[in-house]
């Protein structure tokens, strides 16, 4: 009997291309002797990831994922919402495709490389960021240009792909370098407090698309959040010489702080927008950090 894989796709992240990788993927699950079981993500029509995993069994061999960054956090949340522990197969056709570059080292990856992997039981089983009742795989970030992800329209993504997302901070970039957020942030290794442009707390080597020196060494399972915060300023050559420190990866720049946890809570003045894995993560004013530590299984590459 073959086993099944329940496959969801996404075809409208990034520049659109899922729907020739859909087809791809879907013969080798064929030719591999497993029963793909598929769905489109069509969250207009009530066709969601979790409005489909609400309906399916457990039966499954794998939920191969394929789209973006976001969508994969929208099943993430829900397996562990509802403590179901199917292994994910993620095929990237997103515009930046961040996670996929932390866990296979490339942004893009072949259609049989992935099955063999499922066929073989290639696991690999990574930390997951919790941040009050959400969860996040790779990133939670809140302050300037951390909305560009999801606030970019669609149909220039579709066309422009991460280029997209540069030509939107641009248009936006004199107002959110005058916007700051002030905070206290408590972890068991410091407290920190004061005015801030943007902080991210992330397990990943690549965030928009870009893989700064600083995140370089993070790691999918190494039980740490690294946590970088860039502090308000209204000089703009400091903001140069900030930009090369991100750069060259020598976090000795007075606007730079970065340091690693494994829990931390954040306390803002008003609500601050966030950005959960390039989604958006609401308005919070009190956020409650944690790692869950080797929580979702996933494939490498052989």
């Amino acid at each position: 009997m073959r086993k099944k894989v329940l496959v969801l796709a996404n075809f409208s992240s990034g520049t659109g291309n899922g729907k020739t990788r859909f087809t791809k993927v879907v013969e080798c699950l064929a030719l591999k002797g497993f029963e793909p079981v598929t769905y489109p993500i069509l969250p207009a029509s009530g066709l969601t990831s979790e409005a489909i995993l609400n309906d399916a069994s457990r039966d499954y061999e794998a939920i191969l994922c394929c789209g973006g960054d976001g969508t994969l956090n929208h099943l993430v949340n829900y397996l562990i919402h509802n403590n179901i522990d199917i292994p994910i197969a993620y095929l990237p056709t997103g515009s930046t495709n961040d996670f996929a570059f932390t866990l296979y080292g490339q942004r893009t990856i072949d259609c049989l490389e992935l099955v063999d992997a499922i066929a073989k039981g290639h696991n690999f089983i990574y930390d997951v960021g919790r941040i009050n009742n959400s969860y996040f795989n790779y990133v939670a970030a809140f302050g300037s240009f951390t909305g560009v992800s999801y606030k970019t329209d669609q149909s220039i993504k579709n066309v422009f792909g991460s280029l997209a997302y540069m030509l939107n901070a641009i248009t936006i970039m004199p107002k959110e370098l005058r916007t700051s957020h002030h905070l206290v942030l408590k972890s068991p290794e410091r407290t920190i407090e004061g005015d801030f442009l943007l902080g991210a707390i992330s397990n990943t080597t690549s965030i928009g698309g870009f893989t700064p020196s600083i995140i370089e060494q993070s790691k999918l399972n190494d039980g740490q959040f690294e946590v970088t915060l860039i502090s308000r300023t209204e000089n703009v050559s400091e903001l140069y010489e900030l930009l090369g420190s991100l750069l060259s990866g020598k976090p000795d720049n007075r606007l730079l702080t970065c340091f690693h946890t494994d829990q931390l809570t954040i306390d803002f003045d008003d609500d601050c927008e966030w950005t959960l894995d390039g989604e958006e993560g609401g308005n919070i004013r009190h956020a409650d950090f944690s790692l869950l530590r080797q929580r979702q299984k996933t494939f490498t590459l052989l």
